[in-house]
């Protein structure tokens, strides 16, 4: 279990992953495979012999050969089963070479006496009992025995096998569960990020439009309601992203009034698919930050979605604003960018991009490609109910 938060006290991010325990039951569903083996060799066997005794002519029917070789073979679920319940470790070698000592001997003893069994009930008891086990047990124990430590052998090399795959599959659990600790941590840097920002945004009002740091502050309260109830998953519909985000320019815009104007266009068929939660909201942020907070003069904002070979393209991009460093540098400095980044390469691997250009005349834009799925029915149908606006569709 993964559990991840902000501790307001202490003003710092703080993340636990319990472990999950490892599946300790061997996997069953090869035990089929495995009787179908069993059955397999024990036709093979039957086969050789009865091929063997046709050569030579003296061949019984087959249905002798195919018991023959079913008695041969029958203990093999047994010694499949007894190396299962008695692995092999550094630790219990000696105990467990012991034990399998005495089973093999004591089942090859078996097996002998039971094939010299069959022989004396086949000849009608022409040929004393005692001579047959004498025979068989002189002839075929050492075989018995040898096949036994082979089966041990294919068990072992079958729990090894296990052993293996189960623990790429804890790793990868927990590899699973610590990335979403992470990006549970790069959430919820968002939240107190945002509202510093839109306080400060506030705080500017309160002195030059009390009544718009009114309505801020209204606005500000509705977007931490919905993101601590509607942005608890790592991803949200696309729709639901938009709403958000057309709350988040309504405060912008009451600061900046008609200097700025931010215009979301998204194509139709992008509007149900999952995108990262909340990451459009710290571009939109920077967009204003760099744009119309950093010069004078209008600025405009656009955030645009579509799909193309698979791919959902987001941008944001401004008028007023350029580049004043590379990539690299910008994309490792502030929580929006470096946040940004990260939550992509965990949710999407090398399957994502992210790129910010210069636009001409003037203008930056920054554009996150990643594979275009679709939301899940539930979260679907909750950006539907919440909708109360229309979207442009254009790009």
């Amino acid at each position: 279990m993964t559990v991840c938060g902000y501790n307001l006290a202490q003003d710092e991010y703080q993340v636990s992953v319990v472990a999950a325990a490892p599946i300790d039951n061997a996997p069953r569903d090869r035990d089929p495979w495995l009787l179908v083996a069993w059955i397999l060799v024990a036709l093979l066997f039957a086969t050789q012999w009865y091929v063997y005794d046709g050569s030579r002519g003296t061949a019984s029917p087959y249905v002798y050969y195919l018991g023959w070789s079913c008695l041969v073979w029958a203990l093999a679920p047994v010694v499949i089963w007894f190396a299962r319940r008695q692995p092999f470790s550094s630790q219990t070698w000696p105990r467990w070479l012991g034990l399998h000592l005495v089973a093999s001997s004591a089942l090859a003893s078996v097996q002998s006496l039971g094939e010299a069994l069959v022989k004396w009930e086949r000849v009608a008891h022409a040929v004393p009992f005692q001579a047959l086990a004498s025979h068989y047990l002189l002839q075929h124990l050492q075989l018995y025995v040898v096949a036994y430590w082979g089966l041990v052998a294919v068990a072992e090399v079958l729990r090894m096998h296990d052993r293996a795959t189960r623990h790429r599959l804890y790793t990868a659990e927990l590899e699973r569960r610590l990335s979403e600790a992470h990006l549970g941590v790069l959430r919820a840097q968002l939240r107190p990020h945002f509202l510093f920002n839109t306080l400060q945004t506030a705080v500017v009002l309160l002195r030059e439009n009390p009544r718009a740091a009114e309505d801020t502050l209204l606005n500000l309260s509705a977007l931490l309601r919905a993101s601590l109830s509607d942005f608890q998953e790592n991803e949200v519909p696309l729709r639901k992203e938009l709403q958000f985000l057309r709350s988040y320019a309504t405060i912008q815009q009451l600061r900046f009034g008609k200097r700025l104007q931010i215009r979301l266009c998204a194509d139709q068929d992008t509007l149900d698919l999952s995108i990262p939660a909340l990451i459009l909201q710290p571009l939109v942020e920077n967009a204003v930050k760099h744009g119309v907070e950093a010069h004078k003069g209008n600025d405009v904002v656009t955030v645009r979605a579509h799909q193309e070979h698979g791919l959902l393209t987001l941008e944001v991009q401004n008028c007023s604003s350029r580049l004043s460093a590379t990539v690299e540098q910008l994309s490792t400095h502030g929580v929006g960018l470096v946040n940004t980044r990260e939550r992509l390469r965990h949710l999407y691997g090398e399957q994502q991009s992210m790129e910010l250009t210069n636009l001409q005349p003037c203008g930056v834009c920054v554009r996150l490609a990643f594979p275009a799925h679709q939301a899940s029915v539930q979260e679907a149908r909750g950006a539907s109910r919440n909708r109360s606006d229309t979207y442009a569709t254009s790009r």
